[in-house]
């Protein structure tokens, strides 16, 4: 395994092998906050849309994710979070 880290010492890359070839597993990051906003997986192969995406509130706290895997309904799976006024995790929905 070879890890790639970004300006921050962030962990953005890790390639592995499969067949002989690379695989390269690639995460973004909000530059301003730090937190993941994408994930990409086999991007050597040149992905273009990320197997994860995340959004978050203001505060920092999670407030989706959707993943490359598709519902029943041909939309992409999702998870929403939602959080009490002290910030405690108050619900988790699913599509």
């Amino acid at each position: 395994m070879l890890f790639g880290y970004n300006d921050l010492g962030q962990l953005d890359t890790l390639t592995t092998w499969r067949n002989g070839q690379p695989v390269v597993t690639k995460w973004e990051m909000d530059p301003v906050s730090g937190l993941l906003t994408h994930k990409y997986r086999d991007w050597s192969i040149g992905a273009q849309n990320p197997a994860e995406s995340r959004e978050y509130y203001p505060g920092g706290q999670l407030k989706s994710r959707q993943l490359a895997r598709l519902a029943s309904g041909g939309q992409r799976l999702a998870t929403s979070y939602s959080y009490t006024g002290s910030g405690d995790l108050a619900g988790v929905s699913f599509n």
